[in-house]
């Protein structure tokens, strides 16, 4: 497992969740998570809300995650997304995935409730009592209707589990307090690709990425913008990197590039 001290670095995937016929394709899971291991990835992140972890049963979950443990194998880590709005499902996803192989969790703030500053405090501590898994906090005000102050977050950095956090808010200027504020015993994490690079030269500890997939990609297209019907309707809000696809099964053919960039404008982070 991934431990405080432990400096947790570079590129970490937010794997999408390849579906066939409306079921979860595990073999294109399993090659998904190789190619990028391969391709010089850093950690890989399963049912993360990128992967549309929301809209996934619980014996899905658990599948992915122990495919990607034994596709990684000890190469890269296996960073679990296990957050959920409620403490208590958030508990028994993270426990599970513990008991999956998962090297860390990455646990959103809930969503929808819109929490206050100390319910999130409460809500982390609960889990970290329950649960010995190292968890990366996940802050994306955008999707969760409630922002994670640096306060807070002070507070959650006493948790000797709590080992970091992605930020997605896409504010800059955060690194930097976050990094006056815990030097380098906390990991700090992009998850706003528009702003990764500044914010990495900001004192990130590189990138998680959600929207690329980029190992070896060079470029990022939505979901919404692959041929119709190609993809299973399961709430498609999430975002997939069609070069991945292609590498698993060649008849996903990226969209004309001009017809991505103007999805993408429309598409909400």
């Amino acid at each position: 497992m991934i431990s405080k001290s432990s400096r947790l670095t570079g590129v970490m995937t937010a794997l999408i969740t390849p579906f066939k016929d409306g079921i979860v394709d595990y073999d294109a899971i399993a090659s998904l998570s190789d190619w990028h291991i391969q391709s010089g990835i850093s950690a890989v992140v399963p049912c993360g809300t990128t992967g549309e972890a929301a809209t996934l049963a619980w014996d899905e979950r658990l599948k992915i995650i122990r495919t990607c443990v034994k596709t990684a194998n000890g190469r890269v880590p296996v960073i679990a997304g296990t957050g959920t709005n409620s403490t208590e499902l958030t508990i028994a996803h993270t426990s599970a995935a513990q008991s999956c192989g998962a090297d860390a969790a990455l646990i959103v703030t809930p969503y929808y409730n819109r929490p206050s500053q100390e319910g999130i405090v409460r809500h982390f501590e609960a889990i970290a009592q329950r649960v010995k898994l190292p968890i990366i906090v996940y802050n994306v005000p955008s999707r969760t209707g409630v922002d994670l102050s640096l306060q807070t977050l002070a507070r959650l950095a006493e948790i000797p589990t709590i080992i970091g956090i992605k930020d997605a808010t896409g504010e800059v200027r955060r690194v930097e307090e976050m990094r006056r504020a815990f030097e380098d015993r906390f990991v700090l994490l992009s998850g706003h690709d528009a702003t990764c690079h500044a914010f990495n030269l900001l004192g990130g500890d590189r990138d998680h990425l959600r929207h690329r997939q980029r190992a070896a990609a060079r470029f990022c297209c939505p979901a919404r913008c692959l041929p119709k019907g190609r993809l299973v309707d399961r709430a498609i809000h999430s975002t997939a990197n069609a070069a991945s696809l292609e590498g698993l099964r060649p008849r996903y053919k990226p969209m004309p590039r001009q017809v991505c960039a103007k999805a993408s404008s429309r598409h909400e982070r």
